[in-house]
């Protein structure tokens, strides 16, 4: 046992203090009453933390007369650690050598002396490490953990993890954070330790936690993919109330938890106005392209109003280093964030697609291809020669080298764009012919159906199959503008059984109120146009319509909604009256 005596000026700087005393004093960066604090938040598990403030005053050398507070003494008490078994050493060091999956849970399933939690804990830890270094070793836990009564070592993996779950209580926050990090590494979603594990880390004081502490935990929420709101709503209580200082941090660890957050659709806004705050309060110089576009990443996915002010001064610095700097995974991933919110200057992706043009997109891989086409055609950008580049690229690698989304959203932004010929068109609604449209989900569907729609593209064969899947097969609940685009494709290709429109129009009224007056006015052009006999879906509407009043709608949306029932011969007199009125009184506005 000893004792460390620290004597400390207040509010002088870690460079000042050893002018004013012959002991040495840590460096640090803190004032002098953020350090007591740290002292007592950030203590290692064996050090009892005591002080004793005496608040006296000193003459400084040189500055006779002045005087200046002085905490006299702070202590930290080492206690001594429990004497380590022999046999837990050996063991422990026998863990950390072992280099496969397997000899691993055979050790474990060897050895006759119950395991303490912390050596099933590194146990669990160095699997993970294993995993996340080989591939091959992934695959082998896969086919331990799926083989639940073939593989002689599946009963060995999951004991492991119920023996761990069951003393997670006695787990220090160290130990916890190896845990999370782990399970995140091995991809271990559905085994009770996940929770039990995170009900224990959200039963302490964050304080109790390092920082590497925090960012394995993160880390490891990050990989599994699946929401742990209550871990990530203590974070957040954590960081709003001091008690986790993210200033702190350094800028790949900042940039971690953002993007986590945002993964896991948690953090108020208040939280990512604190975090931009934080972002912009450095030099935005010293972050790395892929910080920068993990930061619009997260907000563009959060959809936070606060973004304009980041979205902007990142955007300044991306022109200021040039295009030609950045790397080919951030730079579709902050284009696409840009285009996602409806921001970034002509003169961003002026640069990128200059760029793009000269780099060309064969180190590029399928994702990157995808979001770099739909980013340009999102953004409404037309005039871009990444178009032809793009093209060139995906018939070079063939339609069948993409998975179904990515076609679906490669010929979405084709024809968005207006860049895509008939040729291209026809080569990928027959690929599609090649493959099972159940796999696609509602909004794939409904781009598809509207990408073919505007091409005007005659795929009987494919419209039928798709429809098919939309009346029978009935996909997963699909929003309302997924089922307008959708039907706007069939209306646009002059294909659809009225089965299909009366499922459509079903569907419709069932969340007519949700509707905006821009998918009102689209409904009605396109059973209007589309010869169908529904006067179920008029007659809802002109009610939504009376019961909204026409000073909710526009006057285009208004003088749209009139032509749709005059040319199907539906509404009552008192709507002609209404939107005669209107038309009447925009004419005397305009003579004004």
């Amino acid at each position: 046992m000893y004792m460390c005596k620290v004597k400390v000026l207040a509010n002088c700087s870690s460079r000042t203090l050893p002018l004013f005393t012959r002991n040495h004093v840590p460096r640090v960066s803190l004032s002098q009453t953020r350090i007591l604090l740290s002292s007592w938040k950030r203590k290692p598990s064996d050090v009892v933390a005591t002080s004793q403030l005496l608040l006296g005053s000193t003459v400084l050398k040189g500055k006779v007369g002045i005087l200046v507070p002085v905490i006299a003494q702070a202590y930290h008490t080492t206690k001594p650690r429990d004497p380590a078994l022999p046999g837990q050493v050996q063991l422990n060091q026998k863990i950390i050598s072992l280099k496969t999956v397997e000899d691993q849970l055979k050790l474990y399933k060897s050895v006759e002396c119950p395991l303490n939690v912390v050596n099933r804990v590194s146990l669990l830890y160095n699997i993970a490490k294993i995993v996340r270094r080989n591939k091959k070793q992934m695959q082998v836990l896969r086919q331990i953990r799926n083989e639940s009564n073939v593989h002689v070592l599946n009963g060995a993996y999951v004991k492991l993890l119920d023996s761990i779950s069951a003393d997670i209580s006695r787990c220090f926050p160290r130990c916890l954070a190896n845990v999370m990090w782990s399970l995140g590494n091995i991809k271990e979603e559905n085994h009770c330790l996940l929770q039990s594990c995170e009900d224990k880390i959200v039963s302490c004081d964050m304080s109790s936690f390092t920082q590497p502490d925090i960012f394995q935990i993160v880390k490891g929420c990050s990989l599994l993919g699946t929401k742990r709101m209550k871990l990530f709503l203590k974070l957040e209580e954590a960081i709003l109330n001091g008690g986790v200082a993210i200033s702190e941090f350094k800028d790949h660890d900042l940039t971690l938890v953002v993007v986590s957050f945002a993964k896991d659709g948690s953090g108020s806004e208040t939280l990512f106005n604190f975090f931009q705050s934080e972002i912009l309060s450095r030099n935005l110089m010293t972050y790395d392209s892929h910080q920068l576009a993990g930061f619009v990443w997260a907000f563009a996915k959060r959809r936070q109003s606060c973004l304009s002010e980041l979205f902007e001064q990142i955007e300044n610095e991306v022109l200021r280093r040039g295009a030609s700097t950045m790397q080919s995974v951030p730079m579709s991933m902050l284009l696409s964030s840009f285009a996602k919110v409806g921001m970034g200057s002509e003169s961003l992706f002026s640069a990128f697609d200059s760029e793009l043009v000269t780099r060309g997109l064969q180190t590029c891989d399928n994702t990157g291809l995808v979001q770099i086409m739909w980013s340009f055609a999102k953004r409404g950008i037309k005039a871009a020669g990444v178009y032809n580049v793009v093209e060139n690229e995906v018939l070079q690698r063939g339609m069948s080298a993409f998975q179904n989304h990515q076609l679906v959203v490669l010929l979405w932004s084709f024809i968005k764009a207006e860049k895509c010929d008939a040729e291209l068109v026809k080569i990928a609604s027959d690929e599609f012919l090649q493959r099972d449209v159940k796999q696609l989900q509602g909004d794939h569907l409904s781009q598809l159906v509207w990408a073919l729609g505007r091409a005007r593209i005659k795929n009987s064969e494919l419209f039928d199959s798709i429809e098919q899947v939309i009346t029978q097969c009935r996909p997963l609940k699909m929003k309302s503008f997924e089922i307008i685009a959708l039907m706007r494709g069939y209306v646009e290709a002059k294909e659809g059984s009225s089965e299909l429109f009366d499922y459509l129009r079903c569907e419709i009224i069932r969340d007519i109120e949700t509707l905006s007056g821009d998918e009102i006015s689209e409904v009605l052009w396109c059973f209007s146009e589309g010869k169908v006999n529904t006067p179920a879906l008029f007659s809802a509407i002109e009610k939504e319509i009376h019961f909204r009043g026409i000073e909710s709608f526009n006057t285009t949306q208004l003088k749209k909604i009139k032509q749709c029932f005059l040319t199907v011969g539906e509404g009552s007199e008192e709507l002609f009256e209404l939107l005669k009125n209107v038309d009447i009184e925009d004419e005397e506005e305009n003579a004004c």
